[in-house]
């Protein structure tokens, strides 16, 4: 299964290839001949890239992005998942609940692990549910240059539900309401939708 949005990514290379290819045949061309091969290894890569396979749900507040947990505040609040190529770049709710903000904020395209990339673009998803409010911010790197939402205010989502994608590497911020408890160590690898990364202690929350 690949990802939504993915159709141009895939075609675009694939039909290269094959115009390229014929061409070759047709006038015996050494250097189309690389070229096509070229085009269509791109094209290997794109499916790769943006494979999107089903995934089991896991108990707790699950990862809303593959990679590894990469940073944890002091509070115990927030965690962030730091994506590479290799990883399936869609993203999943954590939690079931409500879409009640989704805001998308323009800026840079620096390296997502380091802290100048508080200045990169980004969008932001409020996701309302017993918890409170979890807070899903997907952003872009030095090599991911879009952020495709696929919600929208007022969308009810289940636990490990697609909300988006982020194209070539990023990484993705949650920040999680009082009454949770970070279960996710720094370094672990995660998949989104599977991997726990907190769980509720408090009841009334």
């Amino acid at each position: 299964m690949f990802a939504k949005g993915s159709l141009t990514w895939l075609a675009s290379p694939l039909t290269m290839a094959v115009v390229v290819m014929t061409a070759s045949v047709w006038f015996s061309s050494m250097v189309g001949y690389a070229v096509s091969v070229l085009l269509f290894l791109i094209t290997l890569f794109m499916a790769y890239f943006f494979r999107d396979p089903e995934r089991e749900v896991g108990n707790g507040i699950v990862s809303p992005a593959d990679g590894s947990v990469a940073f944890i505040d002091q509070e115990g609040r927030m965690l962030s998942m730091v994506m590479g190529l290799r990883h399936v770049h869609v993203t999943r709710a954590p939690h079931g609940g409500e879409v009640v903000g989704l805001e998308r904020r323009s800026g840079r395209h620096r390296p997502a692990y380091k802290e100048v990339s508080e200045t990169n673009e980004r969008v932001e998803v409020v996701i309302s549910c017993g918890l409170g409010d979890l807070t899903m911010t997907m952003i872009t790197g030095f090599i991911a240059r879009r952020i495709l939402p696929y919600v929208t205010v007022g969308d009810e989502l289940r636990k490990g539900d697609r909300v988006g994608i982020i194209r070539f590497g990023s990484r993705v911020d949650l920040r999680l309401p009082e009454g949770c408890r970070i279960t996710a160590r720094l370094g672990d690898k995660v998949k989104a939708g599977e991997s726990q990364i907190a769980e509720v202690v408090d009841d009334a929350a």
